[in-house]
């Protein structure tokens, strides 16, 4: 037989447990720890970091192609995209630039090859935008999306 004081402790503990998960399931969770003054810390979502580190990689392979284009054809409107391309990247937390081979295409091909990679990036972080679970990083990736088409866009008429 069950004391009383075991059976009320055990509800106690069972309406905790469950007020504890309903605070979960509202999203009010961490407001519920701050009013008992805890300082929760958010903790990313891996999916969400795994697209910010393959949209810097992309950006980085961006920037690199940019600098193969300079290499080889020493152009101030290259350069100008590239410190913005270069800009953007340092936005995403940075990356370390690929080795990208020095352009050995006639120059309007090369430019226009550079075009079809940014304008790739631009496709998949504008689906990645979408498929991002913070606001915040759908922010970022969808102005990444913009800033890359703007890039592209660039690039076709320099070609």
């Amino acid at each position: 037989m069950i004391s009383r004081r075991a059976a009320l402790g055990g509800a106690a503990a069972a309406t905790v447990v469950a007020g504890a998960a309903g605070a979960h399931a509202l999203g009010v969770d961490d407001d519920v720890l701050r009013a008992l003054g805890a300082r929760p810390r958010p903790i990313p979502d891996t999916g969400d970091t795994a697209l910010l580190t393959s949209a810097a990689g992309e950006q980085a392979e961006v920037v690199a192609s940019l600098d193969a284009l300079l290499v080889a054809y020493e152009d101030p409107d290259l350069q100008a995209l590239r410190d913005v391309a270069a800009e953007q990247l340092e936005g995403l937390g940075g990356a370390d630039l690929p080795t990208v081979a020095e352009a050995q295409d006639e120059r309007s091909a090369a430019t226009a090859a550079v075009a079809t990679l940014v304008d790739d990036a631009e496709q998949r972080s504008r689906r990645d935008a979408l498929a991002a679970r913070s606001p915040a990083l759908m922010t970022v990736l969808a102005s990444l999306s913009a800033g890359r088409a703007q890039l592209a866009r660039r690039l076709e008429e320099l070609a």
